[in-house]
C-alpha cells in the first residue's frame, strides 16, 4: 500500500512539472521559459522524486525518475548554462547585454552641415527631434543652422524660446538658452534693449547663481543708449599707430609719433565705471593691473584683487585665477612671504583638488621663481641719439680699419742680361 502511495505521488509530481514546463515553453520559449525564483522551485519539485526514489531503492523507478526528471532539469537549465559558457565570447563581439540607452545621433546632420547641405541637415534634425523632442542638444543645433547657415534669426530665436519654455527642462539648459539669446540680440541694431531685459531678469530669478554673476558681467559692458560715451569706452576705442614713413632720418629714432596714453585718465575713468558697476570683474582687473604696471602703486592693486576675492558668489575659477595673480603681483614686489601666504590661502580653500596640488608645487618651487625674476628683470634702455650727436655715434660704434700706407720704394739697379738690348731715347741704368 505504502509503495502504491509513494508511486502514485510521484507520478502525480511528474506530470504536474511536465504540464509547468510544456505551458511555459509554448507561452516564453525555451531561453525565457522560467527565470529567477521559479527556475529554482521548479528544479526542487522535480529533484524530489528522484531524491525519494533513490532513497527508498527503488530500481526501475528511481531510473526512470532520473531519466525523466533529470531531462526536464536540463532543458530548463540548458539554455541558461550555455549563455553563461559563450557568454565571454559573445560578449566581446556584440558588447554583452547590456541594454543601449535610446538617444537621438547628429552625426550624419552634422556630416551635411560640413558638406554644406544646410537644408539636409535640418531636416535631419527635425527627424531626431520627432523621436525626442524636448532633446537639448539638437534644439540648440538647430537654432545654430539657422542663425549661422540660413541667417534666419527669427526662427533661432524662437528656437531658443521653445527651449526654454520646455516644461520640466534643467535650469542649466534654460540659462544656456536665454545667454545665446542675448548674444543674438547684441548683435541687431535694435535688440539691446531686449538684451538688457534678459539680462535683468535673469539677475532677479536666479540671484547667486553663476547665471546672475555673467548677467551682471554682460550688463556693466552692455553700453546705455541714453547716455554719454562713457570714459571706459573711449580708452577701449582701437587706436591706430602711425609712424613716419622715414624713420631712419628721423631724430626720435622710429618710436611712436601718437602721443602717449593717459594712464591717469585711464584710471579715473576705470574708477568712475566701478562706481556705477562694483561687480565688473574684468574692469577692476584691469585696474589692478594699470596699477600695478603703469602707475606703479602696487597697493592699490593689491586692494583691488582682494576687493575681487572678497566678492560673493563669485565662481571657483575666478578666485583661483585672483589669488594667483596676486601671487605674481608679490612675486613682483620680491615679497616671497607674502607669495607663500597667498598660495596656502589658496589650497586652504580648495583642499584635494587639481588647483589645490598646482598651487602647491608652485609653493614647492617658489623659490626657484623667486631666483629667476631677479635674474630676467627689465634693464631701461638708454635714450636713442639726436641728430647732434649721430654722426659721433655712428663713429664711436663703427668698426674703423687701420689706414694703409702708400710708400714709393726706389729699386736698385739691376744689370740686364747681354742678348737684351735697350730701347733707344731710355737710360740703360
Amino acid at each position: 500500500m505504502i509503495l502504491l502511495f509513494q508511486a502514485l505521488l510521484m507520478g502525480f509530481l511528474l506530470i504536474c512539472g511536465a504540464l509547468g514546463l510544456m505551458h511555459m515553453i509554448s507561452k516564453y520559449g525555451t531561453n525565457d521559459a522560467v527565470n529567477g525564483v521559479q527556475r529554482w522551485i521548479l528544479t526542487i519539485i522535480l529533484l524530489a522524486p528522484i531524491v525519494i526514489s533513490l532513497k527508498l531503492g527503488y530500481g526501475i523507478i528511481a531510473l526512470g525518475c532520473v531519466l525523466v526528471f533529470g531531462t526536464l532539469i536540463a532543458i530548463m537549465w540548458a539554455p541558461r548554462w550555455g549563455e553563461l559558457l559563450a557568454l565571454p565570447f559573445t560578449s566581446a563581439m556584440t558588447g554583452g547585454d547590456i541594454q543601449v540607452e535610446a538617444r537621438p545621433y547628429y552625426s550624419r546632420a552634422n556630416g551635411l552641415r560640413k558638406r554644406g547641405q544646410y537644408a539636409e541637415a535640418l531636416e535631419e534634425i527635425m527627424l531626431q527631434l520627432v523621436r525626442f523632442p524636448d532633446d537639448f542638444e539638437g534644439l540648440m543645433l538647430r537654432a545654430e543652422i539657422q542663425l549661422e547657415n540660413f541667417k534666419d534669426t527669427r526662427s533661432a530665436l524662437e528656437t531658443l524660446n521653445e527651449i526654454e519654455q520646455t516644461p520640466g527642462r534643467a535650469i542649466g539648459e534654460c540659462l544656456v538658452a536665454r545667454l545665446k539669446q542675448v548674444d543674438i540680440l547684441m548683435k541687431q541694431p535694435d535688440g539691446r534693449s531686449a538684451a538688457r531685459l534678459i539680462l535683468v531678469n535673469l539677475v532677479e530669478e536666479y540671484p547667486g547663481s553663476e547665471a546672475a554673476q555673467i548677467a551682471r558681467q554682460r550688463l556693466a559692458h552692455l553700453p546705455d543708449p541714453t547716455a554719454a560715451e562713457s570714459e571706459v569706452t573711449k580708452q577701449r576705442r582701437l587706436l591706430v599707430v602711425t609712424q613716419s614713413p622715414k624713420v631712419g632720418l628721423g631724430t626720435d629714432g622710429g618710436r611712436d609719433l601718437n602721443k602717449p596714453p593717459d594712464h591717469q585718465a585711464e584710471a579715473a575713468g576705470l574708477l568712475a565705471h566701478l562706481e556705477a558697476h562694483p561687480m565688473d570683474w574684468d574692469s577692476r582687473e584691469r585696474l589692478a593691473v594699470l596699477y600695478l604696471q603703469e602707475l606703479h602703486e602696487p597697493k592699490l592693486a593689491q586692494d583691488q584683487l582682494e576687493y575681487l576675492l572678497h566678492l560673493p558668489d563669485v565662481p571657483e575659477r575666478k578666485i583661483v585665477l585672483w589669488l594667483n595673480k596676486l601671487t605674481d603681483l608679490h612675486v613682483d614686489l620680491d615679497n616671497m612671504e607674502a607669495a607663500k601666504q597667498t598660495l596656502i590661502r589658496l589650497i586652504s580653500l580648495f583642499p584635494e583638488t587639481v588647483q589645490a596640488t598646482r598651487a602647491q608645487f608652485r609653493l614647492d618651487n617658489l623659490g626657484i621663481e623667486a631666483r629667476k625674476h631677479r635674474a630676467t628683470r627689465t634693464v631701461a634702455m638708454a635714450p636713442a641719439p639726436t641728430a647732434n650727436n649721430a654722426e659721433e655715434s655712428i663713429a664711436q660704434h663703427s668698426p674703423t680699419k687701420p689706414k694703409r700706407e702708400i710708400r714709393l720704394v726706389r729699386s736698385k739697379h739691376i744689370a740686364l742680361p747681354a742678348s737684351i738690348k735697350p730701347v733707344k731715347g731710355t737710360d740703360p741704368s
